[in-house]
């Protein structure tokens, strides 16, 4: 028996790997019969499950902050607070590609983080908004008064979750090399 052990390199996707991997497997049975290929320790599974639990929480994550903001602030604002949140990520992802990320474990962590620190905010906005409705505000009144109340608040919150991460970008060696994913996203 051969055992073949395939490694992605830093840059490689490991989904992709692993489906050119496959195919190649499938390619030596195909023309060689008598030759069983199996393929054991997968890892693209793993990632593809951590993928579809970060679209799922994602999309949980959406359709909650919609539901709650269409009843606090309207359908229309409600709307434009998700697709800013979508857009949050879309951006994030093209940053990802161009700076050399891949989507792996570590990536798909601080992305999840992410996601929970932007419903958070969002759940503070509309909060502040729902309290000053209550206050007698007009909706629109209370939308600009909370951007005055919680725009402050909301950027330390940034920056200080940013200088929390910060320094792991400086880290060296294997541990470095392995987080460094999570400081890039968050």
């Amino acid at each position: 028996s051969i055992i073949l052990r395939i490694w992605k390199n830093d840059q490689a996707d490991v989904i992709t790997t692993a489906d050119a991997v496959k195919k190649l497997a499938s390619s030596i049975q195909g023309n060689f019969p008598e030759i069983e290929t199996t393929i054991y320790e997968d890892k693209s599974n793993d990632v593809r499950r951590q993928l579809g639990d970060l679209v799922l929480n994602f999309e949980t994550g959406l359709v909650l902050v919609l539901l709650s903001l269409v009843f606090i602030l309207g359908f229309r604002l409600s709307v434009m607070i998700s697709v800013a949140i979508l857009f949050i990520f879309l951006i994030s992802f093209i940053f990802m590609k161009q700076f050399g990320f891949t989507i792996n474990t570590i990536t798909i962590f601080g992305m999840v983080m992410v996601l929970g620190m932007m419903v958070d905010n969002s759940i503070v906005v509309a909060e502040n908004t729902y309290r000053l409705m209550q206050e007698g505000y007009e909706r629109k009144e209370a939308v600009l008064q909370t951007f005055k109340d919680v725009l402050v608040p909301l950027l330390v919150s940034f920056l200080v979750i940013s200088a929390a991460f910060f320094p792991l970008l400086f880290m060296s060696g294997i541990i470095g090399k392995f987080i460094l994913g999570i400081p890039a996203v968050v």
